[in-house]
């Protein structure tokens, strides 16, 4: 993916900044060594399955920072270029406290911040079932009116059988992940999307945009 998105430099970038790990089997844990962020990660040193276990844990806010920082140097030093920077599960602003270093991270990064920029989520698939994905996401954007700036969240994949054998470990996850990431894949492929696009005169725009314009006009959605 790095490679291929190098290729494409036109193509903005975020950092999904993450701290909790919730697919079984499959388990991750941090960019640093484990004994440098100890109170985030579990007795295998991966990070937590939940955003509840990774707070229970009483996580230290200047491990979590400097964790975040890592990922994102990770990023650079692989050649990406950045424009934005998110919150998997939004674990890195529930955690108390941390919500103003996430912010100091964004600002001295000089990096975007997924939902300051007043983006509308009006629009999204996510539990919708497989098979009506691409009729509800055309539908859902042909049912816009007001002009603004719309955020889709998409989680695109394939059902391969790498994917196929993932369990969410939150209670409140998707049944048959694969399934449901292939059909956002091919609900973005579809070109009824770029009809309708058209047809709506909606302009595709990036974080690349939004930093280059707005970045000194972020403002937290949740005050």
């Amino acid at each position: 993916t790095v490679e291929i998105l190098k290729r494409h430099p036109q193509i903005s970038v975020g950092l999904h900044s993450c701290l909790n790990s919730e697919w079984k089997p499959y388990r991750w844990g941090p960019v640093l060594p484990v004994t440098e962020v100890p109170t985030l990660v579990d007795e295998w040193g991966k990070f937590h399955g939940s955003v509840k276990a990774l707070i229970d844990g009483n996580p230290d806010l200047d491990q979590v920072d400097r964790e975040i920082r890592a990922q994102v140097d990770l990023a650079l030093r692989k050649g990406l270029k950045l424009s934005y920077i998110d919150h998997h599960m939004s674990a890195a602003v529930r955690i108390p406290g941390m919500k103003k270093r996430f912010v100091k991270i964004a600002e001295d990064y000089q990096l975007g911040i997924s939902r300051w920029f007043g983006e509308i989520a009006e629009v999204g698939v996510y539990s919708v079932t497989p098979e009506l994905k691409t009729a509800t996401l055309l539908k859902q954007i042909r049912a816009l009116r007001k002009p603004g700036l719309y955020l889709i969240v998409c989680h695109p994949g394939l059902n391969t059988p790498e994917m196929s054998v993932l369990e969410d470990l939150n209670v409140s996850g998707l049944k048959n992940m694969s399934l449901h990431r292939e059909a956002e894949t091919m609900a973005l492929c579809n070109p009824e999307l770029k009809k309708v696009l058209i047809e709506k005169n909606i302009q595709m725009v990036g974080y690349d945009t939004l930093k280059q314009w707005f970045l000194d006009q972020m403002r937290d959605p949740e005050p």
